[in-house]
């Protein structure tokens, strides 16, 4: 499997959930993951670094997914480039998904969910021309 350059944060507050996405990741060639254990935390990451592509879990304690991602898009202003922000959680049917987007998701991943189901989230961002 190639190596692929991408930076890539996963942000979830279950510590299982993290490694085992990072795991699918490994064995995908992303090499480049780092992991943030709440909001807030991502936040810090981002302002810190530009991340291509996040995957944030919606229910999280303090700073929940819907206001990380919020937060994040008032920081990534037209100078900047944009995250590809994929929404992850549990509850997120047809509508769920269309509400989720609308709030400034690009993409949504239904948890559980299968290596092949990341990989298409993964080849739906668009990938950065330039090292950041």
């Amino acid at each position: 499997m190639p190596e692929h350059p991408m930076r890539i944060l996963i942000v979830d507050d279950d510590k299982t959930n993290r490694r085992l996405m990072a795991r699918m990741l490994g064995r995908l060639g992303y090499t480049q993951v780092e992991e943030a254990g709440d909001g807030l935390a991502c936040l810090e990451q981002v302002a810190a670094g530009f991340y291509p592509l996040i995957f944030l879990d919606i229910s999280m304690p303090g700073i929940d997914g819907l206001e990380t991602c919020e937060r994040i898009r008032n920081m990534q202003t037209a100078l900047h480039p944009r995250s590809w922000i994929v929404a992850c959680t549990a509850h997120a049917g047809q509508s769920g998904q269309t509400a989720l987007r609308q709030r400034g998701f690009d993409d949504v991943l239904t948890k559980p969910f299968l290596s092949l189901q990341l990989e298409a989230a993964i080849n739906g961002a668009p990938r950065p021309t330039k090292e950041l």
